[in-house]
């Protein structure tokens, strides 16, 4: 565990190879210590071990996924990123999405109109939150969902009601006269 640990913190870059062994550690520290330092070793050719950490992690255990995560968000690749916004696995949707919150990557509103709720609803988080210029835009047109006429997802909790809050914000972020007629027409839905 120390030594996947003290190869990363040192950026020693003759241990690619076996950091990228270690991802498939059964023991999960050894696992985590090894994603983190190949992010810090900005170690390219490990971003489809990392995708595939996230996948075979499937959310079950946050700090691998945690690891995985940094591990990409070292390595820094947009394009990478783009490409794999897209997997079939939520897992991994999910990690990429954190990743592009870390780098302000704006493609991240691609994830606004993912299949599953919760990648959604973090992407508007992460777009809020940290506010990232590109996607504030496609942040901002996500209010006209709730607009009167339309069918639009019941608010069932507060955290959902927080985060419409976050469209109405990216409305007055963006600042022109169309998102104050979203802002309107959202306050006329009953």
């Amino acid at each position: 565990t120390q030594i996947a640990r003290a190869l990363g913190d040192h950026k020693y870059a003759k241990a690619t190879d076996h950091l990228i062994a270690a991802l498939h550690d059964s023991h999960p520290r050894v696992t985590m210590y090894a994603g983190i330092g190949l992010g810090r070793l900005k170690a390219t050719k490990a971003f489809g071990e990392l995708i595939g950490l996230l996948e075979r992690n499937d959310n079950k255990d946050m700090y691998v996924r945690h690891a995985a995560v940094m591990g990409i968000t070292g390595i820094g690749s947009e394009d990478s990123l783009i490409a794999s916004s897209e997997h079939p696995s939520a897992a991994v949707r999910l990690g990429v999405l954190l990743s592009m919150r870390r780098l302000s990557v704006s493609a991240i509103d691609s994830f606004l109109n993912d299949s599953e709720p919760s990648i959604v609803e973090e992407a508007i988080r992460a777009i809020n939150d940290v506010v990232i210029p590109g996607a504030q835009a496609a942040l901002a047109k996500k209010l006209e969902e709730y607009a009167p006429g339309k069918t639009f997802p019941v608010i069932d909790s507060k955290i959902k009601e927080l985060l419409q809050h976050r469209l109405i914000n990216a409305n007055f972020y963006e600042g022109k006269k169309i998102n104050a007629k979203r802002i309107i027409k959202y306050a006329a839905n009953p």
